[in-house]
């Protein structure tokens, strides 16, 4: 029987997100974490290491790809890319740019 990967308790949602605004100021939450587990052990602690490594294998799985990229989780990243995707929409743009790279708009 396949294992289910761990849900997030409700009072660690965002945890993660809220650590890496405070000490990785203007890093996407993937970045960070991508960050996190390629330092060597012992200058994170190992509860933003268990952190990061969630984000990496569950959190940061879908963003920027697929067809639907705006079904990210929730990060400074998600936030300004869905914004950006947002004012292309309604300035009936066919495409747009997030840190360099460039998304179609999807309908």
């Amino acid at each position: 029987m396949a294992k289910e990967f761990p849900k997030i308790k409700k009072k660690n949602k965002g945890k993660f997100t809220k650590w890496v605004k405070r000490n990785m100021k203007g890093s996407s939450t993937c970045n960070a974490a991508d960050k996190v587990m390629a330092a060597k052990k012992g200058k994170y602690s190992d509860d933003v290491r268990e952190m990061a490594n969630y984000a990496k294998n569950f959190g940061c799985k879908t963003e920027g790809k697929g067809k639907n990229p705006t079904a990210m989780k929730e990060g400074p990243m998600a936030n300004k890319f869905i914004g950006e995707l947002t004012k292309a929409r309604k300035a009936g743009k066919d495409s747009f740019v997030v840190d360099g790279k460039t998304h179609k708009v999807t309908k």
